[in-house]
């Protein structure tokens, strides 16, 4: 007598596949737009910190203490109350024409408070944190912050590990640095200027880039 074949059911795997669409989409929302991190692209200043497994406590950390120390330097950041947007009518909310301003504005308040001084941006990479500023030097700040802290000796992180100002970004590519380079690098070592450099190399999750060629190419760039 044959044995009867015994099949899986189906719920689980549609469960499974569910759950996949689910998260997949939830990353995708999450890099689109709204409230979550947005990713790093070319053209952002910022700064680099380091933590140790506790992510989410160094964001909050790395907020507190930029806006700080932000504020000790270029003043408190201003914010747009999208409650004082101008609904360009005084008719009730059934009005369509008010309803229409009223939602405009509401966007257009949305996308200015995203425009804030220091936004939390997706690395990539585990325990990097990435800050993007907006309006300030970030070497200037790192610094401020670094003088203060040495001065006062107050310990004011737990989970911050390191910080590094970042005065531009570019894309993981050698032709990508080698143009970067040119326009940010060359000016510092033109004559008269000749000052001294070091470049540290330091990859992650990256393999299509050679360690000795970046450091030849922006060496070259320096020299």
């Amino acid at each position: 007598m044959a044995s009867p074949v015994q099949q899986h059911p189906q719920s689980g795997g549609g469960k499974r596949k569910g759950k996949a669409q689910y998260l997949q989409a939830k990353r995708v929302r999450r890099c689109e737009g709204g409230g979550g991190p947005r990713q790093l692209e070319p053209g952002l200043k910022g700064i680099l910190i380091t933590c140790n497994m506790n992510e989410r406590k160094c964001v909050e950390e790395a907020y507190i203490l930029l806006n700080e120390y932000g504020d000790d330097l270029y003043g408190p950041e201003k914010f747009i109350d999208k409650d004082q947007q101008p609904s360009g009518s005084e008719c009730g909310d059934d009005d369509l024409e008010a309803a229409l301003k009223k939602e405009v504005g509401d966007i257009k308040a949305s996308t200015e408070m995203r425009l804030r001084r220091f936004q939390s941006m997706e690395s990539g990479a585990n325990n990097v944190v990435f800050i993007r500023t907006l309006g300030i030097e970030p070497e200037k700040l790192v610094h401020h912050i670094l003088q203060d802290m040495y001065k006062t000796k107050k310990k004011k992180t737990r989970a911050i590990l390191r910080m590094l100002p970042i005065s531009g970004t570019c894309k993981a590519f050698l032709e990508d640095m080698k143009k970067y380079a040119e326009t940010f690098l060359e000016p510092w070592f033109k004559a008269p200027n000749k000052g001294t450099f070091q470049i540290v190399y330091k990859a992650r999750n990256n393999s299509h880039v050679n360690r000795e060629e970046v450091i030849k190419e922006l060496a070259a760039t320096c020299s």
